[in-house]
C-alpha cells in the first residue's frame, strides 16, 4: 500500500479535504486487509521513506496512529518515493499493489505499467475532482485506476 504524502495546494480549504480523503482511503484499506488476515506493508515519505508492515487486526491500532500522524508537504516527490521503492524491491513479493494518489502522470503509468508486467496487479485510488478518462481507457485485468472525488462515499468505491 502506497500512500502519497506531497501537500498539493496551499490553501487549507483545498488540501485539509483531500489529505484526509486519502488518509481514510489508507485507514480503510488498512482495516480491510488486516480483517482478512492479509499482511500488508503501507509506505509513505515523512521527508524520508516510511514502511509500516501489518500482520493483522491485532497490529492495526498501531498502523493506525502512524496513519493519523502523516504530515503532508510539498516538498514531497511522489515519483521519486515510488522509483526508490521499486529499485529496493518493496513490490517484489506482492500479489496487489494499492496506491493512494492525488494526480496521474506519465511517470506513475510507467511504473504501474513496470509492476503490472511483473505480475502484480495495480489498483490506483485517484484523490481528485478530475476525470483523467484518458488514463482510466488503459485500465486492463493487471491494473485499475479509480478515481474518488473528494466529497465522496467510500461505500462500495474501494
Amino acid at each position: 500500500l502506497f500512500g502519497d504524502t506531497k501537500r498539493y495546494s496551499g490553501q487549507i480549504e483545498e488540501y485539509l479535504p483531500l489529505e484526509n480523503k486519502m488518509l481514510e482511503i489508507m485507514v480503510a484499506l488498512g482495516i480491510y486487509l488486516a480483517e482478512q488476515n492479509m499482511p500488508f506493508t503501507a509506505y509513505y515519505s515523512q521527508g524520508k521513506t516510511v514502511s509500516k508492515r501489518v500482520n493483522g487486526v491485532r497490529e492495526f491500532n498501531e498502523y493506525y496512529e502512524n496513519v493519523s500522524r502523516i504530515i503532508y508537504s510539498d516538498t514531497e516527490d511522489v515519483a521519486g518515493v515510488m522509483h526508490e521503492l521499486m529499485a529496493k524491491g518493496a513490490f517484489s513479493n506482492c500479489k496487489v499493489a494499492f496506491g493512494i494518489i492525488h494526480e496521474m502522470n506519465q511517470d506513475i503509468m510507467e511504473m504501474t505499467e513496470q509492476l503490472s508486467q511483473s505480475g502484480i496487479l495495480v489498483v490506483l485510488y485517484v484523490v481528485t475532482e478530475e476525470k483523467y478518462e484518458d488514463y482510466i481507457k488503459l485500465n486492463n485485468e493487471r491494473r485499475n485506476i479509480i478515481t474518488v472525488p473528494v466529497n465522496a462515499e467510500l461505500e462500495g468505491r474501494l
